[in-house]
């Protein structure tokens, strides 16, 4: 079974995925079915989570760490956390001290 099955509510409740601080690499499927659009964004690399929405509208979370893009009807384009808040916030703590 999946952890992110197994997780508590309130886990959920601390997690992040649309914070400015919340980094996402696009990873497209390359191959003749790839689309000019998931092209486009394969290009740009990375998003953060304050993009997400507005870029792609139709997402389904998978997990903590993974995104279904669906930028179109069967796209199989992914987004995989690269950076949440958490650690980004514990990096700045090791910066400081």
């Amino acid at each position: 079974m999946v952890d992110s099955l197994r997780r508590k509510l309130e886990e959920y409740k601390r997690q992040t995925f649309f914070s400015e601080y919340d980094l996402w690499q696009y990873v497209p499927v390359y191959d003749e079915k790839l689309c000019p659009k998931c092209e486009a964004y394969a290009l740009i690399g990375v998003f953060k989570g304050t993009e997400l929405r507005s870029k792609f509208e139709f997402l389904t979370i998978s997990d903590e760490d993974h995104i279904y893009a669906k930028v179109h009807p069967h796209c199989r384009c992914e987004l995989f956390r690269i950076l949440s808040f958490e650690r980004y916030m514990r990096m700045l703590e090791k910066l400081e001290s």
